[in-house]
């Protein structure tokens, strides 16, 4: 079905002198739709420069098929994947400037666009040497491939370690789609910077959310952490449910990392709104906290049967990100512009440190301080968990215990 919002863009663009997509220099000028950082997407001409085929969609930052398809076998890592066919991209040339002709190239063109900068993005912060490039990318794929993994749904978008491919299904007709959308590009590219740079990640041979488990039956519907504090719920803990609730925890931060980077890459905190209008609790900016009061815990105790769904861990995350959100903002008010991009990438490496051989689950809140431990400026960071954790984190001990240094904030 033709995206109207696709539709709309291709027409805004439209001219009349036609031409195959050509370059002597080895850059590629073209014109696609780029949040302007509000969430309103207009027509912007950028330059690709690491393209190898426009018309195919391939180059030394990415590698794009369309219309593909896999099947997931579930309780197992195993997929079958059809990457589908290379692309026959069509421009118009105006002025130097290469302007996708149709939706499809589009659409390609914006993915392509995107991948290359997301690649310059973290170039810059010397976090891509263990990543394998060209990324390999499927979009417009059928949405019943999807649903087997992860329910109906007329936008969805991941990236699956295991293969190290990044997937776009086809999306709905009335907002822009997943493989258009800036922010939802950068964050599944972060989860690609995520594995890479996170041994415990690195260790996880699961292909989707859960399944290399293998959780037994007499396992189904136990409770297997709870975000608030760093113990199972559900009396003696086996070392298949501290693997999960680690798992959880990880996946839960992973996510609301993705959302942060998604944020910083676009400019805009309510970078999912323009695909996903109703999820206004994944806006960054939108005040979440974490209460771990005796009842609010049980808010955050986890099922697996909910683990598996994924939907928790993008909640979970919500509330990571927000923080995040937050401790960017204060810096920034102090012209501290990348400190706490810096920061969250050398946090992963703090996490595989708290994790690797521990015996007992980890918490949300346990990670928190450790972010908070390596805080640069801390004020900040403890402002921002002061909202955000302010119920949950021990406020007599740790980074942000009552001291000179929090100004009196609790």
């Amino acid at each position: 079905m033709l995206n109207r919002y696709v539709l709309m863009l291709i027409l805004t663009a439209f001219v009349s002198s036609c031409s195959a997509p050509d370059s002597s220099n080895g850059t590629y000028r073209v014109r696609i739709p780029i949040d302007n950082g509000s969430g309103k997407y207009v027509q912007s001409t950028v330059e690709l420069k690491s393209v190898t085929s426009l018309s195919k969609m391939e180059g030394s930052a990415a590698v794009i098929k369309d219309r593909g398809s896999f099947k997931f076998f579930q309780g197992t890592d195993s997929v079958e994947s059809d990457p589908g066919y290379t692309p026959n991209a069509k421009f118009i040339l105006s002025s130097g400037v290469y302007i996708p002709q149709d939706p499809e190239s589009l659409l390609l063109t914006t993915t392509m666009a995107h991948f290359e900068k997301l690649k310059d993005f973290y170039d810059l912060r010397n976090s891509t040497s263990l990543m394998k490039f060209p990324q390999n990318v499927m979009v417009q794929v059928d949405s019943s491939s999807i649903e087997r993994l992860t329910g109906p749904s007329a936008h969805n978008a991941f990236f699956i370690p295991g293969l190290s491919l990044f997937v776009f299904n086809l999306g709905g007709a009335d907002s822009i789609p997943v493989a258009m959308n800036s922010g939802v590009i950068a964050h599944e590219y972060f989860h690609s910077v995520f594995a890479s740079l996170s041994k415990f990640a690195s260790q996880q041979r699961e292909v989707w959310r859960g399944n290399g488990m293998n959780i037994g039956n007499d396992q189904i519907n136990l409770y297997l952490n709870d975000a608030c504090k760093n113990s199972a719920i559900n009396g003696n803990v086996t070392s298949t449910q501290i693997k999960m609730s680690q798992k959880f925890v990880i996946d839960s931060i992973n996510e609301g990392m993705a959302d942060y980077f998604a944020y910083e890459y676009t400019g805009n905190p309510g970078w999912i709104l323009a695909t996903l209008p109703r999820a206004e609790n994944r806006n960054l900016a939108t005040p979440k906290i974490l209460e771990c009061g005796i009842e609010d815990q049980k808010k955050w105790m986890v099922y697996e049967s909910q683990y598996k769904s994924g939907n928790l861990t993008h909640e979970v995350g919500s509330i990571f990100a927000h923080f995040l959100y937050l401790t960017s903002q204060a810096r920034k008010s102090h012209g501290d512009l990348n400190g706490t991009i810096l920061q969250v990438l050398k946090f992963i490496s703090k996490i595989d440190d708290k994790v690797q051989g521990t015996a007992t689950p980890i918490s949300l809140t346990e990670l928190v301080e450790l972010f908070l431990a390596q805080s640069d400026r801390l004020d900040d960071s403890c402002a921002a968990a002061d909202h955000v954790f302010h119920s949950s984190l021990d406020a007599t001990k740790g980074s942000c215990a009552p001291g000179p240094r929090m100004r009196g904030l609790r």
